[in-house]
């Protein structure tokens, strides 16, 4: 039984060294650190990376919470975002916003400000987008008011789509696969 359980507490040890590090790794030109606050401010190509998820601007507040989790407040002319895909054939997720919120808890970035997400040629822009790092769900909505743009989006087909078949007017393909009358001569 006590060789069962220290094999137990071994496999944890392992497994816990190789999960990855929830961390963050903060760059910029100047940093003030208030650990009593739990707060931190950037200023200065600030350079945010988290496992594949990279931040630019030019200031970041980080405030953690009780649970060890922290909130990133990112603002920019833009701020920019790049979120590298977790499949090699997927395309990276690209932002950026006047005012990039990100929370470590849910994973989600919020982008305020003439924001844009976009992927593989695909773009979402409007006033706010929210994006899930984890699940690659993105919501966009208007500015408050009715004054505020509407969300635009932009589809582009995959590379790899044949273009429809040509149709006659009537919406029928003609025998010879050409659209419109059949040839009289």
């Amino acid at each position: 039984m006590r060789l069962d359980r220290r094999f137990a507490l071994i496999a944890i040890a392992l497994l816990a060294a190789a999960a990855p590090a929830r961390g963050i790794e903060i760059q910029s030109d100047t940093a003030e650190l208030d650990r009593n606050a739990g707060r931190s401010i950037y200023r200065g190509d600030v350079v945010l990376t988290r496992e594949g998820l990279e931040l630019r601007g030019d200031k970041l507040v980080v405030t953690r919470d009780a649970d060890d989790r922290f909130t990133a407040v990112l603002t920019g002319n833009p701020a920019r975002l790049h979120q590298a895909p977790a499949n090699p054939d997927e395309a990276p997720v690209n932002g950026s916003a006047a005012r990039m919120t990100y929370r470590s808890g849910s994973e989600l970035v919020e982008l305020r400000g003439e924001a844009m997400i976009e992927r593989g040629g695909n773009a979402v822009r409007s006033d706010t987008i929210t994006h899930d790092l984890a699940s690659g769900r993105t919501k966009a909505r208007r500015a408050d008011g009715e004054d505020g743009e509407r969300v635009r989006i932009t589809l582009e087909p995959p590379p790899d789509a044949e273009p429809p078949p040509d149709q006659s007017p009537s919406g029928e393909e003609t025998p010879d696969g050409n659209a419109g009358a059949a040839d009289d001569g």
